[in-house]
């Protein structure tokens, strides 16, 4: 390699996680240059090579440690088999650790920089989306749920907040719905103790008690259960155009007006009934997902965590179209989104933390494909 050995070292200090911000700076402007591609080339299959070959678990964790929720993550690497990608993943972490850095300019950017890359027409950048909900009981009654709590709970004397303050007592039996705006996301324990994370725009809707043969709740939008098992009595999740029964399980269920239905396994199984009255039950085993679009369902192998991601304050996109990202994205900072005419869409490997505000998901965006955005109030203008 010809490379000086003062970059060498440089490269190897930013692996280490020792690098300074100044020596960084100096790293990205030496691979900006189109000559030197090359020797960023050749450092990735070095830093490859001595890791498969020491495969030290402590030391693959330290270079993971680089990309800890201060570190902004997106790489866009559309030529790269999607096959090859998860094959090789541990051994890449250090190849992508280091062009996430010099594609996405954020590991010291600062709020003025990030000003300079994404145009606004306002100057109060658009924060992401917190922990509100509302809550409406059958009754009529109706309550904005306060987002420093940590979700709230039904049981046989109410309905409370998780760590006791009670929301209201429970005379009856009512139904509960329970619904997130664009830009929130909630916790909600049912009356059998069933987990479920509402993302943003879902509503929920069970009642304060199951009294039934079957635990029926309905939902509308995104979210993750975990099912309390119960063999006698089924999970039954009713949304547009299908049904999921469940004994005890762990899932994701994304049921959207206009988009196709995807139920992701990720522990038990599930059994899914769509409304077309000749369609066969279809059962799913972790790992798997169906896809329901129209009355056409099929069935595919996929990384569970690409898509229960969010539930861990992070969005995860697998060879995504950024129509689809822009999507999530819109619905969790509660803008819109505008295209030019003649839009080309890209894909994209995607990683970003979803407590960033939006400029800086822009500026990622922005560096990692070939659009760029400006935000006009509360709308994204996309620009080719």
């Amino acid at each position: 390699m010809k490379t000086n050995n003062d970059i060498l070292e440089l490269f190897k200090s930013y692996l280490d996680g020792t690098i300074s911000k100044e020596e960084f700076s100096r790293l990205l402007e030496y691979f900006s240059i189109e000559q030197n591609s090359n020797d960023l080339h050749e450092m990735l299959l070095m830093a490859i090579e001595e890791e498969r070959d020491s495969i030290d678990e402590i030391g693959l964790h330290k270079t993971l440690a680089l990309t800890d929720s201060h570190i902004y993550q997106m790489i866009e690497i559309s030529k790269m088999k999607k096959s090859l990608f998860r094959k090789n993943l541990p051994y890449l972490s250090a190849a992508i650790l280091i062009i996430i850095g010099i594609f996405s300019y954020f590991f010291f950017i600062e709020p003025n920089e990030i000003r300079k890359n994404i145009t606004t027409t306002d100057v109060k950048d658009i924060t992401p989306g917190t922990d509100r909900a509302t809550l409406k009981l059958s009754s009529g009654s109706t309550y904005e749920l306060n987002s420093d709590k940590n979700g709230i709970q039904t049981d046989s004397t109410g309905i409370k907040y998780t760590g006791g303050n009670k929301i209201t007592d429970i005379q009856t039996i009512q139904n509960v719905t329970i619904s997130t705006p664009r830009g929130g996301q909630y916790r909600v324990v049912l009356p059998d103790g069933t987990k479920v994370f509402l993302n943003s725009a879902t509503t929920i809707t069970y009642p304060t008690k199951f009294t039934t043969p079957y635990r029926n709740v309905e939902l509308y939008g995104e979210a993750y259960f975990e099912v309390s098992h119960n063999p006698e009595n089924p999970f039954i999740v009713k949304s547009t155009g299908q049904s999921i029964k469940v004994l005890g399980t762990k899932f994701n269920l994304y049921s959207f007006a206009g988009e196709p239905i995807t139920t992701t396994l990720q522990e038990g199984k599930v059994e899914i009934n769509t409304n077309e009255r000749s369609s066969l039950p279809i059962k799913l085993s972790p790992g798997q997902q169906s896809i329901l679009t129209g009355n056409r369902v099929r069935v595919k192998e996929v990384e569970v965590s690409d898509y229960i991601g969010w539930t861990k304050d992070v969005f995860i996109f697998n060879d995504t179209k950024l129509t689809d990202i822009l999507l999530h994205i819109s619905r969790w900072y509660d803008v819109d989104v505008v295209y030019p005419k003649d839009f080309k869409n890209e894909s994209f490997y995607a990683e970003i933390p979803r407590n960033r505000k939006l400029s800086e998901v822009l500026v990622s965006l922005k560096h990692s494909g070939n659009s760029k955005f400006e935000i006009q109030g509360r709308r994204i203008i996309v620009k080719q």
